[in-house]
């Protein structure tokens, strides 16, 4: 069991909550009800980040520190059939908001997120594709998706704001881990930059976020 939650790696899933409150932030709570945020919040938070960071352990088999672990646990087989039933369990209530496009965004986001760690496909492998999936799914997807509990309209810039800020990130995971990553086959957007050039990219990327706020 321990090891189970530990490759959920649930406080990582906490990391990504700023665009969830980002694009509640740019409405008035009230235009939707109580129980929908709360839903949400459920689905992404606590079924589909856990899951995609199990399944990505599961595809790893890492044996050295990954995200907020420093000497991860053995990944239990069973773990594959928990994503499996968090994932279907996250689309099943998705369908109570009654609104397809956010359940279509939700399967998108999961395929995706499937995709960039599977051993055959493994998008996490190339590095500007890798960083394009996490790019967009993680920011501008999961932004709209948020926004679809208030209204139908997006807010592009908005939702640009968060790919960039969660675009500005993501390299920086990937600093500690070069050597890692070669090993398994792995080549990061970080090592293509290198050290100097990861830092200089983020804090531009990072600039345009904040500009685009």
């Amino acid at each position: 069991m321990r090891a189970i939650i530990e490759h959920l790696r649930f406080p990582f899933s906490v990391l990504l909550l700023p665009v969830f409150l980002f694009a509640l932030s740019e409405h008035n709570f009230w235009h939707a009800a109580n129980w929908q945020i709360i839903l949400l919040f459920i689905i992404l938070h606590v079924l589909i980040y856990p899951s995609s960071n199990a399944y990505n352990s599961l595809q790893d088999k890492d044996e050295g520190s990954i995200g907020l672990i420093k000497n991860p646990l053995k990944v239990p087989k069973i773990l594959h059939f928990i994503t499996i039933g968090m994932d279907v369990l996250a689309i099943i209530l998705s369908l109570f908001f009654k609104n397809y496009s956010i359940t279509i965004l939700l399967i998108s986001y999961i395929a995706f997120s499937r995709l960039y760690s599977y051993r055959k496909i493994r998008l996490k492998q190339y590095p500007i594709i890798g960083f394009l999936t996490v790019f967009i799914f993680q920011g501008f997807v999961i932004f709209c998706t948020s926004n679809l509990l208030f209204t139908s309209k997006i807010n592009f810039a908005m939702a640009a704001a968060s790919s960039c800020l969660i675009g500005s990130m993501y390299p920086l995971s990937q600093i500690y881990q070069h050597k890692q990553d070669a090993n398994d086959g792995v080549k990061t957007l970080s090592m293509l930059l290198g050290y100097n050039g990861t830092f200089i990219f983020s804090a531009i990327l990072f600039l345009i976020g904040t500009m685009l706020i």
